[in-house]
């Protein structure tokens, strides 16, 4: 309610406005008498404040400047006068003061009691807010009968846009999720967003939102977050500008909210259900040797990979607590799916497990997994060999290819089986002794007695005999580098003109190395 309403009360027929006229449409929701000044301990925003001026006739012109500064600051809507013995004509002051700060100031027929003016205030402020509660409730019964009725969000959108006499939306920020009434939603990008003060009877966060339209015009609209059980920014939005929304509109909107977030917390569940089920279907498939040919071609039915006869696994482990998994988990699917659209997975821990299903000249390899290396998050990514229904062997491959990479690769990495050469004999090993067999003594040695050496050599021969780059990866003097590898070819009496050699100890150190980081 706005003061130039109240002010239609015959209560106020013989009131007169004498100053502050830029503030009659100020909100009023509540009345005060004013015994004393000290209003920053009793005052509130929106309220009309009515005295006689006994509680402020003492006051200089300093001290009447700092009260109608409280009074701003506050949000005293306005101030009505009741002239008495004390006062018959308004100080000069006032009238100053009012016009600085818009506060309406109300000079009243001095016989009307007071009684008379709070009741002509409040009367229409209850009347108004018992309109507003009735309205909320209204609309509350009648979208309880659109739960019933099961419509898509879709469906409820257009509803709402009858209601309102304008286009709604419901989007979810940073994601390719957007349900619209509007025709094209390509003609517009935002350039502001910044919060709204909370009305009465409001519990939603609200915001107003500047749009540019290609035509270079611009328009602000209404638009609220919808808390959900994800903690996802769901957006709300009413193509209305803000000032013009009434207050039974945003009643609509509250209730509109609230359906919103049921119908978000029932599709979660039901994602939730089908998630779990398709991930035990993926368990049995991936985990149960002894499963029948019948059980694998029902399970690939039902998560709709069995287009092809071909399929290809791919394990992904989030190495880094530092990220957030289940967010970076929930990327990683994004991307994966992107990758080739008939896949099914598995979330285990901290492991995802992907299942291709491929035609016969369709190939993945590790170009196309790239994208899937967040530098956020330490990731190593496991590609099988290519397989038809022996999925179990393949996850064992899996998971012992992932331990490998965890002990031989402390940042993101991606490892295709199919490439994986002599690493393999790192795999297939019954125990680190059958490794070290491999290792000629001399080698075992200087990686025993002297490490710092050995890790020389290691780094050398793993940038093609680069005495810079060893130089910048161990943080010591390319001189050093030299020094010390001319110390290791005396040592290990090595040729670094032959390749066998080269070969040799390079695995060597690699066998040592995969040894030390498994124990």
């Amino acid at each position: 309610m706005k003061i130039v309403d109240i002010l239609k009360d015959d209560s106020f027929i013989a009131s007169q406005i004498v100053a502050g006229h830029a503030g009659l449409n100020n909100e009023v929701s509540s009345v005060m008498i004013l015994e004393a000044s000290d209003i920053e301990n009793w005052g509130a925003k929106h309220q009309l404040i009515l005295s006689s001026y006994f509680a402020l006739v003492d006051l200089d012109q300093e001290g009447l400047e700092a009260f109608y500064k409280k009074m701003k600051d506050i949000g005293i809507s306005g101030l009505i006068i009741k002239p008495q013995r004390l006062i018959k004509d308004v100080p000069q002051q006032l009238i100053q003061l009012s016009n600085k700060y818009s506060i309406p100031l109300l000079l009243i027929d001095p016989h009307i009691k007071y009684e008379h003016i709070v009741m002509a205030v409040l009367q229409p402020i209850i009347n108004e807010n018992t309109s507003i509660l009735n309205s909320y409730y209204e609309y509350r019964r009648m979208l309880s009968q659109f739960s019933l009725k099961n419509y898509s969000i879709k469906e409820i959108l257009e509803h709402f846009k009858s209601f309102l006499h304008t286009d709604t939306q419901l989007e979810l920020l940073g994601e390719n999720f957007c349900v619209t009434t509007l025709s094209n939603t390509a003609n517009y990008t935002q350039a502001t967003i910044q919060s709204i003060d909370k009305s009465k009877f409001v519990e939603h966060d609200y915001l107003v939102r500047t749009l540019n339209h290609p035509n270079k015009s611009s328009q602000d609209i209404l638009s609220v977050y919808i808390p959900n059980i994800e903690n996802k920014p769901y957006l709300f939005s009413i193509f209305k500008n803000p000032s013009y929304v009434s207050q039974k509109e945003y009643m609509l909107i509250e209730n509109a909210v609230e359906f919103l977030q049921n119908q978000l917390l029932i599709e979660h569940a039901l994602k939730k259900d089908q998630f779990l089920l398709k991930n035990n279907h993926m368990l049995d498939l991936l985990f149960n040797p002894n499963l029948s040919s019948d059980d694998k071609n029902r399970i690939l039915n039902h998560l709709s990979i069995n287009q092809f006869d071909h399929y290809l696994c791919v394990m992904v482990s989030l190495i880094s607590e530092k990220c957030n998994r289940e967010h970076q988990m929930e990327k990683l699917i994004a991307v994966a799916k992107q990758i080739w659209p008939h896949v099914a997975f598995l979330k285990k821990n901290q492991e995802i497990i992907f299942l291709y299903n491929l035609p016969e000249n369709k190939l993945i390899g590790e170009t196309e997994f790239k994208e899937l290396i967040d530098s956020n998050c330490i990731i190593h990514v496991a590609i099988s060999e290519p397989l038809t229904t022996d999925f179990h062997k393949s996850v064992v491959s899996l998971e012992k290819l992932i331990k490998f990479m965890s002990i031989i690769y402390p940042q993101s990495a991606i490892l295709d089986y199919r490439t994986l050469g002599f690493y393999k004999l790192f795999l297939n090993v019954q125990s680190m002794d059958e490794l070290m067999e491999f290792v000629p003594q001399n080698v075992i040695n200087v990686v025993n007695n002297k490490p710092d050496l050995a890790e020389t050599l290691e780094t050398f021969l793993d940038y093609s005999q680069n005495f810079v780059k060893t130089g910048e990866l161990l943080y010591i003097h390319p001189k050093t580098v030299r020094y010390r590898i001319e110390r290791l070819t005396e040592m290990l009496n090595l040729d670094l003109n032959d390749p066998t050699q080269l070969l040799t100890t390079h695995v060597a150190l690699k066998v040592c190395s995969y040894a030390k980081n498994s124990n």
